[in-house]
């Protein structure tokens, strides 16, 4: 059982620390998508303005140059250069004539041939990751002027610049046709990036035809969690192990008492042990039974450290009711193996006289039993005071019109043991282990067990000497002539399996 507990209180505490882990981590991740949703919204608006301006200046850098397109190229390079010097995006401008370079503002001899086609063609912004004029990364702005094709080259630093400057160089994309720019500089195939539009956010500005999108997969979403809280989440598996072990401690300890006799009622731990009463010959002629709490971690608790609490809780009397339940079971599977008048002590105490069901429960016990020579003796304790109202007298009657005994447990030792002979029909005196451990000696407590002796004796009432544990008291006690032993020289309380073995004829 202790182990099984213990594997209960690994589980809870494995799936309460996985759990929060689970739970920190999602919202972390959720708090991350919405952090780069954010984030990529403005940086595309970002982005957009700092392209958008850069290719505006690129159009107006071609209108401008539009006049000197016809002139030679000797009588128009200056100006051309000085149109190109003003502007803070342009790297150069290109005259074309069919696919011959007529012109350029680059001041390095460059010797274009073979010309692509896609220089040549009606499309206005062209993405290039190679240029063929200058061998790097560009953007160019086309305008058809009659025979001539004017060139703007917009720097691609412009460009992916402005995707770096914005979010960094992973998410955000400048798309043109079926080709991408990345923030690295880098010319890629649009179509893979754009194969699962859901998680992509994108802006397609109006009046020019480049696109701009900005990824927001699980690997951005990651990525930026980390980025941004990468603290929380290194602290979220130390939280979840702390929770986890948090509640492994927590749940190896009880709730409050009373909620722990309630749980251990509920799981019926309390389970009956069996102290064998020997007459005066020796021989088996009973046993009390002795209540033992069979707790899941701790193992078997003593009455002493419970019973008590049990009694100011409330919670004696089910718990007793269980007890005989229990005890009738066993009764049941051994009765024909018991002597002839077998006494079965089960105590009781006040709270059990608050009302008439202490009466149907011992009649029922009894009935279970009918056939076999058994007797019922409910002992009293002394904890609590019990009440000689007119109520409780008549269930006395009522018990012993069923043939039900009473004992006063602990005779001498309580304020109301006298007053308990006084007031109730009382068939035996259980003579307290502490007058008995010193009948041996010339002193108070032979005096004390003479008294009751001579007092049950008047009364007609049999006598039960508790706690004998030694020979000599054994001795003693026949020597008084009392009636019934108990003690631990016969043997201490035992499981109904071990009674049965020790003291029950085999079958």
């Amino acid at each position: 059982m202790p182990t099984e507990t213990l594997k209960q209180r690994l589980r809870l505490a494995a799936l309460l620390g996985i759990g929060l882990l689970i739970a920190l981590t999602v919202l972390n991740l959720m708090q991350a998508a919405t952090g780069l949703r954010k984030d990529s919204e403005r940086s595309l608006r970002h982005a957009e303005a700092m392209i958008d301006a850069a290719i505006d200046d690129s159009q107006a850098l071609i209108e401008a140059a539009r006049p000197l397109v016809g002139r030679a190229c000797k009588e128009n390079t200056l100006a051309l250069r000085d149109l190109t010097i003003a502007s803070p995006y342009a790297r150069a401008l290109y005259v074309l004539e069919g696919n011959r370079l007529l012109c350029t503002t680059l001041h390095r001899p460059i010797q274009a041939q073979n010309l692509p086609d896609y220089l040549l063609g009606k499309q206005d912004l062209i993405l290039a990751s190679h240029s063929p004029i200058t061998g790097q990364t560009a953007i160019l702005y086309r305008k058809q002027l009659g025979k001539r094709t004017l060139l703007a080259e917009l720097d691609g630093f412009h460009i992916f610049g402005a995707l770096q400057a914005v979010m960094g160089e992973e998410n955000l994309f400048f798309i043109l046709g079926d080709r991408a720019l990345d923030g690295h500089g880098m010319t890629l195939s649009a179509a893979p990036l754009l194969q699962d539009e859901h998680k992509l956010l994108s802006s397609s500005p109006e009046g020019h035809p480049y696109r701009l999108v900005a990824l927001n997969g699980l690997p951005q979403i990651l990525a930026f969690a980390w980025d941004y809280n990468r603290d929380t989440l290194l602290a979220t598996p130390v939280l979840a192990l702390l929770l986890g072990l948090l509640t492994f401690h927590l749940s190896g300890r009880g709730g409050s008492p009373r909620r722990e006799l309630a749980r251990a009622l509920a799981a019926r731990e309390f389970i009956p042990y069996m102290q064998p009463v020997m007459n005066s010959q020796g021989a088996l002629c009973g046993f009390e039974v002795l209540m033992r709490w069979r707790h899941p971690e701790q193992g078997m608790i003593a009455p002493g450290n419970f019973i008590p609490l049990a009694e100011e809780c409330g919670y004696i009397v089910p718990m007793t009711r269980q007890l005989m339940e229990q005890t009738l079971d066993y009764l049941l599977k051994v009765a024909d193996r018991l002597p002839p008048g077998f006494h079965v002590a089960i105590n009781v105490c006040a709270q059990h006289f608050k009302n008439e069901d202490i009466v149907a429960e011992c009649r029922a016990f009894l009935t279970a039993l009918a056939g076999h020579d058994i007797r019922l003796v409910l002992e009293l304790t002394e904890r609590e005071m019990l009440d000689g109202d007119a109520r409780t007298l008549s269930i006395f009657d009522a018990l012993d019109e069923i043939g039900v005994l009473v004992a006063i447990d602990d005779f001498g030792t309580g304020h109301s043991s006298l007053s308990y002979l006084q007031k109730f029909h009382v068939d035996i005196i259980k003579i307290d282990r502490s007058f008995i451990k010193g009948i041996q000696e010339e002193g108070p407590s032979r005096l004390i067990v003479e008294n009751i002796l001579d007092l049950a004796r008047r009364m007609e009432v049999a006598l039960v000497a508790e706690g004998v544990e030694t020979a000599a008291q054994v001795e003693m006690v026949r020597r008084y002539d009392i009636d019934f032993q108990q003690g631990f020289y016969f043997a201490k309380p035992l499981p109904p399996a071990e009674f049965s073995q020790h003291f029950l004829p085999q079958t």
